[in-house]
Protein backbone atom coordinates (compact mmCIF):
# COMPACT_ATOMS: atom_id res chain seq x y z
CA UNK A 1 0.00 0.00 0.00
CA UNK A 2 1.31 3.42 -0.90
CA UNK A 3 1.81 6.09 1.76
CA UNK A 4 -0.90 8.29 0.25
CA UNK A 5 -3.42 5.46 0.40
CA UNK A 6 -2.40 4.68 3.95
CA UNK A 7 -2.87 8.29 5.05
CA UNK A 8 -6.23 8.46 3.27
CA UNK A 9 -7.37 5.31 5.06
CA UNK A 10 -6.19 6.71 8.38
CA UNK A 11 -8.00 10.01 7.80
CA UNK A 12 -11.18 8.13 6.93
CA UNK A 13 -10.83 5.98 10.04
CA UNK A 14 -10.42 8.99 12.31
CA UNK A 15 -13.37 10.73 10.65
CA UNK A 16 -15.63 7.70 11.07
CA UNK A 17 -14.58 7.25 14.68
CA UNK A 18 -14.78 10.91 15.68
CA UNK A 19 -17.36 9.93 18.31
CA UNK A 20 -14.51 8.92 20.58
CA UNK A 21 -11.43 10.65 21.94
CA UNK A 22 -10.33 11.79 18.47
CA UNK A 23 -12.78 14.70 18.65
CA UNK A 24 -10.86 16.15 21.57
CA UNK A 25 -7.78 16.83 19.50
Amino acid sequence: MRMVELKSSLDNYLRLHCFGLHCLY
